[in-house]
């Protein structure tokens, strides 16, 4: 089958984003498989896959959307997917019309749009949901949350919805975690007998990072505790970043948190593998959108994270992960207390949870992707 993969931030880009991984991932495997699959991004992209092709700069318009429906018509795509969430292609009418034109004058192919997000608080991204599920073949929703919110919403639409979760962007590697223990603990002077905390993606405020320093405070004062912050820097998270770090010098835990940029995919495995405990208290509960917690569960490090905001069938509490309300520091403080001490607790966690991340391998991600495009086959 021939397919066009349409996202704006590609990877490699200048602009980390964690969908383009996603949607990289996801091309892979498809490929892998069998199939023929372009890409559509901007000018940013910076590889040299010779089966991307680049188009415009930073702001898709109808330029850009009449270059796009060209190259569709012209190249013999059965299916074009588009990965879709709001801030990634503008809040403008224009781009949103490509199900639309497809529809009307290129009935051979057929059009699916996988939904990130649905429309991030803004009123016209309802406007820019409405176009492209009315005009689509195929609606794919990555969560619960965004099928919740489709199905009340855009209820008429329902026989179109297929959900088909998001899988880990960051594979385990084999690595000798004891060693790369070993190595941090001499490079930042921690003790051996520490309990090493890690949270891990791009910082924005929905991360609960200040609720989590909170915590890192509270436990600071009974005990050995360190906290790794990883991932990369996008535009948006970089004045964050620099929010989150006065907060900890107001806070005085400067020791206790330890910051690692730029780490390649098989050294970020590695610091997983080494830490104890991942700490994720999402400002609006636990989410198997979230891909840097689909890491930590392939890794099968013990999580503690929030309640999630929806009803989610995937996370019991005190079975495969640990939850608290959201934005409780003290709550928080006592679940990380709980695992660091009680080792029978934390590889029931992680036995379990690693256990609930098969359901979300990237080989049966791809293979209901295909069944979904086998319905136009």
């Amino acid at each position: 089958m021939k397919i066009c993969m349409i996202f704006p931030t590609y990877p490699p880009n200048y602009q980390v984003d964690g969908i383009g991984d996603y949607t990289r991932i996801l091309v892979s495997k498809l490929r892998q498989r069998g199939h023929e699959v372009f890409v559509i991004t901007s000018g940013r992209y910076a590889g040299n896959d010779p089966r991307v092709i680049k188009i415009g700069g930073g702001k898709w318009g109808i330029r850009e959307l009449v270059r796009v429906f060209r190259l569709i018509r012209r190249d013999g795509f059965q299916v074009v997917h588009m990965q879709y969430t709001p801030i990634s292609y503008g809040y403008g009418l224009t781009f949103k019309l490509l199900p639309l034109l497809i529809r009307l004058s290129a009935h051979r192919i057929h059009f699916i749009v996988t939904f990130h997000t649905l429309v991030a608080g803004r009123w016209i991204s309802r406007i820019n949901a409405l176009l492209l599920v009315m005009f689509s073949h195929k609606v794919i929703s990555t969560h619960e949350e965004l099928t919740q919110l489709y199905q009340k919403w855009l209820f008429p639409f329902s026989k179109k919805l297929v959900q088909i979760p998001i899988g880990t962007n960051i594979e385990p590697v084999e690595v000798d975690g004891e060693r790369i223990r070993e190595e941090i603990n001499k490079k930042y002077g921690i003790s051996k007998n520490a309990t090493l905390l890690v949270n891990f993606g791009f910082p924005n405020p929905w991360k609960g990072l200040e609720t989590l320093c909170e915590a890192v405070k509270i436990l600071s004062r009974e005990g050995d505790y360190r906290l790794i912050i990883m991932g990369g820097l996008t535009d948006r998270g970089i004045e964050y970043r620099y929010e989150i770090k006065g907060f900890i010098r107001r806070l005085g835990i400067e020791k206790e948190v330890i910051w690692m940029d730029g780490l390649k995919e098989k050294d970020v495995s590695g610091v997983l593998q080494a830490s104890d405990i991942a700490v994720f208290p999402f400002v609006d509960g636990i989410s198997i959108r979230r891909g840097t917690l689909m890491a930590a569960m392939a890794h099968g490090l013990p999580i503690v994270s929030t309640r999630p905001r929806v009803k989610c069938p995937y996370f019991r509490n005190g079975e495969n992960v640990m939850l608290v309300g959201p934005g409780d520091k003290v709550a928080l403080a006592e679940a990380i207390r709980k695992l660091s001490k009680d080792r029978e607790l934390r590889d029931r966690l992680s036995m379990n949870v690693k256990a609930l991340s098969l359901g979300f391998d990237w080989d049966r991600i791809a293979g209901s992707m295909i069944k979904v495009y086998s319905e136009f086959d």
